[in-house]
């Protein structure tokens, strides 16, 4: 059922219920000791006046559009995240069972500087939800695990909901970027068969993270950085913006060619294999400078930058 207006406005339609919350302010500091504190905001004084991701404070860019399906205790950071990473005016819509429990996923998110938010009360397993929400008309979709559930039954929701959505995308003839969590590490190549591009473990990255900070504490910066909206971030660029397509180039040709960028490039992906699990999706991290890549219109570049 479908569900318009503000926050106690009702209606009752044959589609989705849906509920408008907008919500507008300045982005919550996140909390941090004081020598993270003076290092970003050291950071922010570097950075000011560069203009090339961010203008007047905010990122810069297209407006987008992203549906997050399910909701769990990730949500409101998730929101917080794509709040500093979106262009103002961008819009999120959940969908989820429980219209309450996505409202206070809102609340706990903070007011959004750049993003409108609302909700759409749906099965995220049934398909004539999908259907009635017009998947295709995302650019993104976040698919989120239900932590009320055991991992395996968790799962099993979130793939039947991930074959729905390649589906309904395919038949659009409409590329939409599919990222999905899920709770089992022994579930991630099922996923792989609804051809999501992202699958995320949520509990074995943060122990990875762990695993390497408690072997060097200083990595703690470097991730900071890396998953914060100010400075650099991991991007997949294609291969063809450093060279011309068509012919193998060494990895120390791509190198060269993004810090001609002022880039730094750490790994490639070789897009022939993006659906071979046995060779990592393609993805090769830190290669010998002497490898040779295809480098073909489809392959990308993996770079650390700051636009």
């Amino acid at each position: 059922m479908r569900r318009d207006g503000g926050a106690h406005g009702r209606g009752r339609h044959d589609q989705p219920r849906r509920r408008d919350g907008h919500r507008r302010g300045r982005r919550a500091h996140r909390a941090g000791g004081r020598r993270q504190r003076a290092r970003r905001g050291a950071g922010a004084d570097r950075r000011a006046g560069r203009g090339a991701r961010r203008t007047g404070g905010v990122p810069a860019g297209v407006p987008r559009r992203a549906l997050i399906i399910g909701v769990n205790r990730r949500t409101a950071p998730v929101l917080r995240e794509l709040n500093a990473f979106s262009a103002p005016g961008s819009e999120v819509v959940l969908l989820g069972p429980d219209e309450q429990r996505m409202v206070r996923a809102i609340a706990r998110a903070g007011t959004m500087t750049n993003l409108t938010t609302s909700t759409i009360e749906g099965v995220p397993t049934d398909r004539s939800t999908l259907e009635a929400v017009d998947v295709p008309s995302y650019d993104h979709v976040i698919v989120m695990s239900d932590d009320d559930l055991v991992p395996q039954r968790a799962d099993a929701r979130t793939l039947v909901t991930l074959l729905h959505l390649r589906e309904l995308t395919d038949k659009a003839d409409k590329h939409v970027t599919i990222a999905s969590e899920m709770l089992d590490e022994g579930n991630r190549e099922l996923a792989q068969v609804t051809k999501v591009d992202d699958v995320i473990v949520s509990e074995q990255i943060v122990s990875l993270m762990l695993a390497q900070i408690s072997e060097n504490e200083h990595l703690a910066e470097v991730f900071d950085v890396l998953f914060s909206a100010e400075g650099s971030e991991v991007y997949l660029r294609d291969a063809s913006t450093y060279v011309t397509p068509g012919e193998p180039v060494s990895f120390a040709t791509l190198v060269a060619a993004a810090r001609e960028r002022g880039e730094t490039a750490i790994g490639y992906r070789d897009a022939s294999a993006a659906e071979d699990a046995a060779e990592a999706y393609g993805v090769r991290i830190s290669p010998p400078k002497s490898a040779l890549f295809p480098c073909t219109g489809r392959d990308k570049l993996i770079v650390l930058a700051e636009d």
